[in-house]
């Protein structure tokens, strides 16, 4: 999906500079609407892997990590492929680029090891719940990581120096959202109580 969104980006940037006044205001409703329909996508695709690894848990033996790690592999070679064949022609990115990048910046090199190291304790933790609650369960607690991050912008916003990160609370749009997680929160506490 990512690769058919960066393509349609590529061909757009291609326009003739006459058409790119017209194109920028455009662009803006473009990309939000590109945005929402990936969002979408993601969120269709996360459903089934949910689905399919609780299902396929129940019916088997399967160690849960094995499956985490058998998803990861497929998912690794998969994008190495995509990454390799097309990604420089359809100007995803410059590899030259990325490999002469990796190869000064020690930090970077660190982030590519830290970041899927992040990943999969991330994912055993999520496969792990999946084993011994649901899916269902599962994607109910997700929802508590909007609550983290609900906060952090709010703590970025506040006690940061640059108040053009992080989220502002505002009146009554913040309350509307504290009832809402309130209300969740309130759902998963009578839901585990009456198991």
């Amino acid at each position: 999906v990512i690769v058919i969104e960066r393509a349609n980006n590529s061909k757009h940037q291609q326009q003739s500079t006459s058409e790119e006044d017209s194109a920028t205001t455009h662009g803006g409703a473009h990309d939000a609407m590109i945005g929402v329909v990936l969002i979408i996508l993601q969120s269709i695709l996360s459903v089934l892997q949910d689905l399919g690894e609780e299902i396929f848990m129940q019916a088997t033996d399967f160690p849960a990590t094995m499956m985490l790690g058998m998803e990861g592999l497929y998912g690794f070679c998969i994008g190495l492929v995509i990454y390799f064949t097309v990604g420089d022609q359809l100007r995803i990115e410059d590899i030259d680029s990325t490999m002469s990048m990796l190869s000064n910046n020690t930090k970077l090199r660190w982030w590519v090891v830290g970041l899927p190291f992040l990943f999969l304790l991330t994912g055993i933790f999520n496969i792990k719940a999946t084993g011994v609650t649901s899916a269902m369960t599962r994607n109910v607690w997700k929802n508590m990581r909007t609550v983290l991050v609900w906060v952090a912008a709010l703590g970025i916003f506040y006690l940061g120096k640059d108040s053009a990160y992080g989220e502002a609370w505002h009146t009554p749009e913040s309350y509307v959202i504290l009832f809402g997680f309130a209300v969740m929160s309130a759902g998963i506490v009578v839901y585990y109580s009456s198991r």
